[in-house]
């Protein structure tokens, strides 16, 4: 029996640049776990209660299938999720780093921020899934915050431990190449979302680890193993199943990793091995494997009829939604995105370009990679050579990525679950392909396009070295000080000197809370349905709060006859500096953004829209300004208007309800106007019925839209219907009256009218006659 050859961890030479690498992910994972407040990374709250539960109970959570066991672990279930159906060795493992800790108060002070907005990266704030007591949270850390840390800091070695073992598959693989190591090992480490999630308490960090072990251990033993020997020692087989079955037991990739090594085994063994050495093989790995899992599988069926308990998963989310294959395959873009940079709750997303820039070099070297490999390939003839050629390692590890793909594919088919780290049990064989693609690709560069002084240029060189380490610190010290930090910071703290005093118009809204100013930061031309009205909101806090209460902030966007058109409740700070949290006195500048509707009625646009502010179970609420609203496409402008009024606006068409009417009936005038240009002033609307060189009869004199949109806020472009009611007095004597529509300054003590043309030609009075009422007796 040949046993696997001993070499040096770190290949010759490549010391130094092995060790920057290690320390340049250890810098960047341990900053993304401080700079990440904690249970702020997916289910990491129900990760860390679980190991808590299973320290405090000293027993496994499970999920209840009865009414009676519900109640009864009600208070477990709620902290700990579908992670009560998980495999449990990751909450095992974890227990004990919990277990010395005091936790007594972890349950009262991990506080959800109810408003939080899971997954949606488009909101401004409340992206914080719980409110973070900076008493308890800051360092130095306690308690449970400092478990939390440390469960962190585990992941973070872990993850360098995936790193270890892909630059050993890489060196096992390319044993006269061992650039190609570095390079497979440094693309992962560089990796956002890999780094995220090696900074949180998950237990994807502990399968992950053990998925690429036993990947790299079975090639390893493959590789290294001579033909004549009979395979390797029966230690290989022993140590490869106690890989799967632990990797089973963190979570349930590990029994795809046990259907994929066996099948290697074989497919490997098949024609090298003899038929009972072989069988063997798979006798003792299969045997080591339900030695070390069996007993949870057993004990799923026995509890949820499931041995892998996916229909808790899937239950606890709502219950299968039956997707199709490609209903699944529809969520890629999530799936994508995921699994290069998404930080907090998938409610956090950097710019467009950060996914470019690791997609563009990530899949410029897997592309190298897979056309040098099929440029190279002698393609098989017969089916002993294409039985072979099955049975390759490249192909075989492709066969590992498809694996992985096809089951979290039909997980996506029951739930939602289009997460990117849900792949990263293949990362070794990606690792690889970039690996391979970049060194091809780098040494194809050097040799045929670049010199440099005449010289080729080095790009394993130390120059290229340090620009390429200077870009990837430049890129993650973006993504944290200026993507994940600022979601969770702080609104700034202020005297009172620092309110500007223009603002300055306290409002007294609660016995506690004192809102001094308002600024509202909107654009000049407004904005449109669906788009958020940005406001500046200075508070100041009177007294203290009751324990128990945390005041929210209402913010209530009106349209005409008090029609909502946009809401915002909240906590504070955005959420993330609730007002039970200042101290008396203090002063806070609240950046609120408030989202407007995006599905509105055409009566309702365009609008001067009204903004309340109030406090939740407080009577008072007190307005603080307008935004205009208009809706986000106008008609096309008509060519050819019936009047123009001054040099801005156009009459457009006029609509009569009735022109023959008896007194006391009502007439509606709609009226279409456009703006060619920005109208510079506010204009009020007359529409008088009478004769001429008389008092008017009846009339509608308002501004636009009954006052809701004033002229002012008029821009070239725009285009509306606004309706004028005339109720025809009772006194009305029989007799044909005119209808004369036009505007006037109502700030000109004369009330001076804006002229009026038609195709060039002044009009008398400065007004349009625009039809003719016959009144009867």
């Amino acid at each position: 029996m040949t046993k696997i050859i001993s070499r040096p961890l770190v290949a010759t030479g490549h010391k130094r640049p092995f060790l920057l690498i290690s320390a340049v992910y250890f810098l960047l994972a341990i900053t993304y776990g401080v700079v990440t407040p904690i249970f702020e990374a997916p289910d990491e709250n129900l990760h860390y209660f679980t190991a808590q539960w299973i320290a405090d109970n000293g027993r496994l959570p499970f999920v209840p299938q009865t009414a009676e066991e519900a109640e009864r672990l009600d208070l477990q279930l709620s902290w700990t999720g579908q992670e009560a159906a998980q495999p449990p060795l990751y909450y095992l493992l974890a227990s004990l780093v919990v277990a010395p800790f005091e936790t007594d108060q972890a349950r009262q002070l991990t506080r959800p921020n109810r408003f939080v907005q899971f997954g949606d990266a488009s909101a401004m704030h409340n992206k914080n899934a719980f409110v973070h007591d900076p008493l308890y949270e800051n360092w130095p850390w306690r308690g449970h915050v400092l478990a939390v840390h440390l469960l962190r800091l585990i992941s973070t070695v872990i993850g360098w431990v995936t790193l270890f073992f892909i630059y050993q598959a890489a060196r096992c693989f390319w044993p006269e190449r061992p650039l190609r190591a570095l390079w497979s090992m440094g693309a992962i480490a560089c990796l956002p979302q890999f780094l995220a999630l090696h900074a949180a308490v998950s237990n994807d960090v502990l399968a992950i680890v053990l998925v690429t072990a036993v990947l790299y251990f079975l090639m390893r033993s493959d590789i290294e193993s001579a033909r004549e020997t009979g395979g390797p020692a029966w230690s290989v087989d022993l140590w490869l199943g106690l890989g799967v079955g632990l990797a089973a037991l963190s979570k349930n990739q590990g029994v795809v990793l046990a259907v994929f090594v066996l099948g290697t085994v074989l497919i490997r063994g098949t024609g090298r091995l003899p038929a009972r050495a072989l069988f063997g093989r798979l006798v003792r790995i299969s045997l080591m494997i339900v030695l070390v899992a069996g007993w949870l599988w057993w004990r799923n069926w026995w509890l949820y009829g499931d041995p892998t308990a996916t229909n808790q998963f899937v239950a606890i989310a709502g219950g299968d939604r039956g997707y199709t294959v490609w209903q699944a395959l529809s969520e890629w873009r999530g799936l994508w995105l995921s699994s290069i940079a998404v930080f907090g709750w998938f409610n956090i997303l950097p710019p467009f370009w950060v996914h470019l820039i690791w997609t563009a070099g990530g899949g410029t070297a897997v592309c190298v990679a897979l056309w040098l490999y099929f440029s190279r390939l002698v393609w098989p003839k017969t089916v002993a050579e294409m039985w072979r050629w099955l049975g390759s390692w490249p192909v075989l590890l492709f066969g590992w990525v498809l694996a992985v793909t096809a089951g979290l594919i039909s997980f996506m088919m029951q739930t939602p679950a289009a997460q990117g780290r849900l792949l990263f049990p293949a990362l070794l064989p990606i690792a690889l392909l970039i690996g391979f693609g970049w060194d091809a690709f780098l040494e194809w560069m050097r040799a045929n396009l670049l010199t440099i002084g005449g010289r080729q240029a080095d790009f394993d060189g130390r120059p290229f070295r340090w620009a390429l380490l200077i870009v990837l610190l430049s890129l993650h010290s973006y993504l944290l000080f200026g993507v994940i930090s600022p979601t969770y910071a702080r609104p700034l703290t202020l005297t009172s000197a620092e309110v500007p005093a223009h603002l300055q118009t306290p409002q007294v809204l609660s016995d506690q809370l004192t809102l001094l100013g308002v600024d509202i930061v909107t654009p000049e031309d407004g904005i449109v349905a669906g788009e958020m009205i940005e406001l500046l909101l200075y508070w100041e806090k009177t007294a203290e709060i009751p324990t128990g209460e945390r005041p929210q902030v209402v913010v209530d966007v009106l349209g005409r006859e008090q029609t909502p058109l946009g809401k915002l409740q909240t906590l504070h700070g955005g959420g993330n500096y609730p007002a039970d949290f200042w101290a008396k006195g203090e002063i806070i500048l609240d950046r609120l953004f408030v989202p407007t509707f995006n599905e509105l009625d055409a009566d309702q646009l365009p609008v001067e829209s009204q903004i309340w502010v109030k406090i939740a179970g407080q009577e008072l609420s007190v307005p603080i300004g307008g935004v205009k609203l208009a809706p986000e496409q106008w008609p096309a402008l008509a060519s050819s208007p019936v009047a123009q009024l001054g040099d801005a606006i156009e009459l457009v068409s006029v609509d009569i309800s009735q022109t023959d009417v008896a007194p006391g009936e009502t007439v509606t005038v709609d009226v279409v106007w456009q703006a060619r240009d920005r109208v510079a002033q506010d204009w009020v609307t007359f529409v008088h019925l009478g004769r001429p060189n008389q008092p008017p009869l009846a009339q509608g004199d308002r501004p636009p839209l009954n006052g809701t949109y004033r002229t002012s806020l008029w821009r070239a472009g725009e285009q509306f219907v606004d309706p004028y009611q005339l109720v025809i007095p009772q006194e009305a004597e029989p007799g044909e009256y005119r209808l004369l529509l036009g505007m006037f300054n109502p700030a000109d003590p004369t009330f001076a009218r804006l002229p009026v043309r038609v195709e060039g030609e002044p009009q008398a009075e400065n007004g349009l006659v625009i039809g003719m009422i016959n009144i009867s007796e």
